[in-house]
């Protein structure tokens, strides 16, 4: 069953066997990970969005996961109604994922929902990359201007390089890193 924009309830046999019966579906448990260009799309996404920590309404189309924009915005309503995305931020939040998250996204297979899940595990893990940047840049933000009150230029100068090092870091692309992987 799911649910037509205008609130009625419809029957969908493609979804029944799609996730009642998934053999006759696409599903490698092996193949759950998403490929560096798959990475490196989603990335480039996320950083062209106001808010490149939240996930965006296209981010499952833009990774693959799904094979046109209008499921992705389904998934992406689906995830902010189960609030794995928080409705004001857009923030991601893994802990909300349960064991009813394939009824609650119905919109894809069952091996696009294991998909999905490590979308969601690797972004979260990039959200945490990008907060270990902001609080290192922060330090040597205090380091710089300790520097500039003693009046020691030329390791100020060095402390600024950094922070704009780090700066680059941030779009630096997963398949770019020393880590293959987000």
């Amino acid at each position: 069953m799911y649910k037509t924009p205008d609130g009625k309830k419809h029957f969908s046999m493609f979804n029944l066997m799609n996730n009642a019966f998934p053999n006759f579906a696409y599903d490698a448990k092996d193949d759950v990970e998403l490929t560096a260009m798959q990475q490196d799309e989603l990335f480039l996404y996320q950083l062209q969005e106001p808010n490149p920590k939240a996930l965006g309404p296209l981010a499952c189309y833009r990774a693959g996961i799904c094979d046109n924009a209008h499921t992705s915005k389904q998934v992406h309503s689906s995830l902010l109604r189960n609030h794995c995305l928080g409705r004001e931020t857009g923030l991601l939040d893994t802990r909300k994922i349960t064991k009813h998250f394939a009824n609650e996204v119905p919109y894809i297979s069952v091996h696009a929902q294991r998909k999905l899940i490590t979308l969601l595990f690797l972004w979260e893990a990039e959200d945490d990359r990008w907060e270990q940047i902001k609080h290192r840049q922060s330090e040597y933000a205090e380091k710089e201007a300790d520097a500039r009150k003693a009046g020691d230029v030329d390791m100020a100068g060095k402390y600024a390089t950094t922070i704009a090092e780090l700066e680059k870091e941030k779009t630096v692309r997963p398949s770019q890193r020393s880590g293959s992987s987000i």
